[in-house]
């Protein structure tokens, strides 16, 4: 199985769990997600402009978010504007 096809089998089963939020209690051990992340790192003025300004904003960027983690992006770095 190739990674894309391994990536988009996981994000299928991820999609059909129910997804929930939880945060470590204080004092416990910080979380290391960042060691399996895939970060898609984009310049947000760059990368897509919503409303034809020729200028990327974070409504662009909402828009494609979907883009991107079809990527198999896990977490977006945003540069500053």
């Amino acid at each position: 199985m190739t990674a894309r096809a391994r990536a988009g089998a996981e994000r299928a089963a991820a999609e059909t769990e129910p997804q929930t939020l939880s945060v470590a209690p204080l004092g416990a051990p910080a979380s290391r997600w960042y060691k399996d992340a895939v970060i898609y790192e984009l310049h947000v003025r760059a990368f897509q402009d919503s409303n034809a300004d020729g200028v990327g904003d974070l409504a662009g960027l909402v828009r494609r978010l979907d883009h991107i983690r079809d990527l198999g992006a896990t977490a977006v770095w945003l540069l500053p504007f």
